[in-house]
């Protein structure tokens, strides 16, 4: 059903989640080698690498990945947010099984939107369609203000939600909407195996994916699918160093600097075990992750919060 919405003004597409799987021992290791490449690479991007155990399985997770094994019998790799959307080919090919996989176009409007949730589940509720069953829609607002539209069971191989992107990143409510669909068992292995035969055009594929998707379950996306203007989605999370640095810089930079212009430096240098150099403050950048939103901005880059809805 279609809804009242301000213009569209950037579209991004990509793949948001991939879990993938290995039986076979030899590709076991294939797939463990391979993750292994890119939790290195997490690492070195300043995320803490972490032991983990799940479901009777044992692995680690660090920034973006997991890799876990249950000894003997599998292994299983997972991929969210910008590093699924750069690297989901890689670990398709490594494995032999996808067990789930996510993908998403997030729209930019023009003015902020905070109704368009509320307006898509009410059209649905009251207007009526043959193409739904109500019992399967829902809808949930946070604390955030932001609103999530649920489309289907959350136990079925297919399942969709309609979100405002920008009130989950603690930004302004209602300017940036995503729609995300997420495939598991049979379903995900098919799109997965759909999306990998292609050479050029992901992002539009996708989009048509996603919009075709929406649409035959009675929700009418407000972008064009058609456009050739859409990018690909590489919205990146904040590391975990990136966290630490803003705490500190939210936190304790205050504290610092108000002793610091109380004239202890010395004493604090002392404590700290640091020098304090002359224009530390002023050198020091306004916000990491406002830094990362104007670049965002500049590029139709998106941070990453991975909820991530998993």
């Amino acid at each position: 059903m279609q809804t009242t919405v301000s213009a569209v003004t950037s579209l991004s597409a990509g793949v948001d989640y991939i879990s993938v799987t290995a039986k076979l021992p030899e590709l076991r290791e294939v797939l463990w080698a391979e993750a292994e490449k890119l939790m290195m690479d997490e690492e070195f991007a300043g995320n803490k690498r972490s032991p983990m155990s799940w479901k009777g399985m044992d692995g680690w997770k660090c920034g973006a990945i997991t890799i876990m094994e249950k000894r003997g019998q599998y292994a299983v790799c997972q991929l969210r947010g910008s590093l699924a959307a750069a690297q989901w080919r890689r670990m398709h090919k490594a494995a032999e099984n996808v067990t789930r996989f996510d993908i998403q176009v997030t729209v930019e409007l023009e003015y902020s939107d905070v109704e368009l949730g509320d307006r898509v589940y009410y059209a649905i509720k009251i207007g009526g369609s043959n193409l739904t069953d109500k019992r399967k829609y829902s809808i949930i607002a946070n604390t955030t203000g932001g609103t999530t539209v649920y489309v289907g069971a959350r136990q079925s191989m297919q399942f969709g939600r309609l979100y405002d992107k920008s009130a989950e990143q603690g930004q302004r409510a209602g300017k940036r909407w995503r729609y995300e669909v997420e495939l598991k068992k049979t379903a995900a292995k098919r799109a997965a195996d759909s999306l990998a035969e292609l050479r050029e055009n992901e992002p539009a594929y996708i989009a048509g994916t996603v919009y075709r998707w929406f649409d035959t379950r009675g929700v009418l996306p407000v972008f064009n699918a058609e456009t050739s203007h859409i990018t690909m989605e590489i919205s990146r999370k904040p590391t975990d160093v990136e966290k630490q640095l803003e705490w500190l810089r939210v936190q304790v930079g205050p504290v610092i600097r108000r002793l610091v212009d109380d004239g202890r430096r010395e004493s604090l240098e002392e404590v700290l075990g640091v020098e304090i150099g002359e224009f530390v403050w002023k050198q020091f950048p306004l916000s990491l992750f406002e830094s990362n939103e104007r670049k965002s901005n500049d590029g139709n880059i998106q941070n990453d919060d991975t909820r991530h809805r998993t």
